[in-house]
């Protein structure tokens, strides 16, 4: 199986920052180019598309998804819940570029939100995908971490169209970075993702497909260049 290249994405210094309200209708977000999610393991163009539009200003990274869904549910309201056995959008981001750490934000159509410090050492122990000492610690709980959602359709009924997740995460609360805030021309990794699950049918897609049923591939992660 052959995957894409390593992706690059551009994302632009905004002066007017987002108003996170769960639309992504804001004049601001036209300064960012889009990314189509792929399928995760494939490369192929998934059934149902999801879009990402990335901005940053001197304290916030902003996130914009757009996901198309025929059905929209989710159950868990708690934070922290296991949110990623349902529907959600995901941003897994690592300041330093080691591959070695991250964090991982999610949040799902009922605007639950999920985020945990991760620690893998898949790269350096030179397994496939997580590392013997993989460990994530949701006791990392950035302050800093807001979201919305807007879904265009009765949620849990057959009759949706799509679903928007608007996220924030305060440059502050990313201590890990080698620097942080990020300059013009500074380089981090991440990795985008949605799960789309309609009965026993699940479709999870990805900014970089990591070829493996598992999001957690941070040598696969694309580049973030700050612009």
């Amino acid at each position: 199986m052959s995957l894409p290249e390593i992706p690059e994405y551009r994302v632009h210094r905004t002066s007017e920052p987002p108003v996170i309200d769960g639309r992504l209708d804001d004049r601001v977000w036209r300064q960012a180019s889009e990314i189509e999610l792929l399928e995760t393991v494939t490369g192929a163009r998934p059934a149902q598309r999801t879009s990402v539009r990335l901005l940053y200003d001197d304290e916030w990274l902003y996130l914009g998804f757009h996901a198309e869904d025929n059905y929209i549910w989710g159950t868990m309201t708690g934070h922290d819940d296991p949110i990623y056995d349902e529907e959600v959008v995901e941003a897994f981001i690592d300041p330093t570029g080691l591959l070695t750490s991250y964090y991982e934000l999610e949040v799902s159509p009922l605007n639950t939100g999920f985020d945990a410090l991760i620690i893998n050492d898949t790269v350096p122990s030179g397994v496939a995908v997580r590392g013997p000492r993989f460990q994530g610690f949701t006791g990392w709980d950035p302050q800093g971490f807001t979201h919305a959602v807007h879904v265009e359709g009765e949620l849990g009924s057959r009759d949706c169209r799509w679903w928007e997740c608007e996220m924030a995460i305060r440059f502050a609360d990313l201590f890990l970075g080698g620097r942080v805030p990020p300059r013009r021309g500074d380089l981090w990794r991440a990795n985008l993702f949605r799960i789309d699950k309609d009965g026993a049918k699940l479709e999870e897609s990805a900014f970089s497909p990591t070829g493996a049923a598992d999001f957690h591939v941070p040598q696969r992660f694309g580049k973030l260049i700050f612009c």
